[in-house]
């Protein structure tokens, strides 16, 4: 009796250490759902400067532009009005086209930063749904370890007073009366009396013998637990990894932005 009672408090412990371990898995999750979220903050945070840097691009290219229309306008002129001032004219002439070939490079750099800019929106704005992903999957993850906690604390109740209510009943069918005694109320060895009071004759059952029919027969009425439970852990570790893996994959897209 006493080692079918240290089984069940060994049952109950392990049950409470797959508890303990559960609360600090979820800790860990509701840890990186803070994580997330902040990094998304940074990301949104950015957005605002970055498209003001594709706004002052654009701005940059269209008054590029409108210097080499200018130049390309006096070129023009020059050319126009070459035959009659040759000397001065050539002079304009390569002051307009050295103008011409700086408001070209200026206009290459301006298109180079517009192509940036606007790459670098682009690379923002897939962070930003990465991170919604990654949040919305660590947000189910930590919603389904709180429902196996939550099933595994009810189970842990119900056990409990499973294993209360069937102590209960060993303890009295082990304090149950299996003495011998004769009809003049003196023991003999071959007249027993039965359950309901009548009295039989055959071998006698001594003490020994009845415990330990007693306890095989509690052996095989007690539940049997424990798979319950480790069905919930595992469960618990595979949306844990399910969770790592969505952040692990947020931080490499990190490092290849950077």
């Amino acid at each position: 009796m006493q080692q079918q009672i240290n089984d069940l408090q060994n049952e109950n412990d392990s049950l409470a250490n797959d508890i303990n371990l559960n609360n600090s898995k979820v800790a860990s999750l509701e840890t990186d759902i803070q994580n997330a979220q902040n990094k998304l903050a940074q990301l949104q945070a950015q957005a605002p400067k970055l498209v003001s840097d594709l706004n002052d691009a654009k701005s940059a290219v269209s008054a590029a532009q409108t210097v080499v229309d200018q130049a390309n306008k006096a070129l023009a002129t020059v050319k126009a009005n070459n035959q009659s001032a040759q000397a001065d004219k050539l002079a304009a002439y390569q002051a307009v086209l050295s103008q011409y070939q700086n408001a070209d490079k200026n206009l290459q750099a301006a298109k180079d930063a517009q192509v940036k800019a606007e790459q670098a929106l682009k690379d923002l704005q897939a962070s930003q749904a990465t991170a919604h992903e990654t949040l919305e999957t660590a947000q189910a993850n930590l919603d389904q370890a709180n429902q196996v906690l939550k099933n595994a604390l009810a189970k842990q109740a119900v056990d409990d007073a499973e294993k209360a209510a069937q102590a209960e009943k060993d303890k009295q069918a082990i304090q149950l009366p299996n003495s011998n005694m004769g009809h003049n109320g003196e023991v003999t060895s071959d007249q027993t009396i039965g359950h309901n009071g009548t009295v039989t004759t055959g071998s006698p059952l001594t003490s020994t013998s009845t415990d330990k029919a007693k306890s095989a027969s509690v052996a095989e009425t007690l539940p049997q637990t424990g798979t319950s439970s480790s069905n919930s852990f595992m469960a618990l570790i595979g949306m844990l990894l399910l969770s790592l893996v969505s952040i692990l994959g947020l931080g490499k897209l990190n490092k290849k932005r950077n």
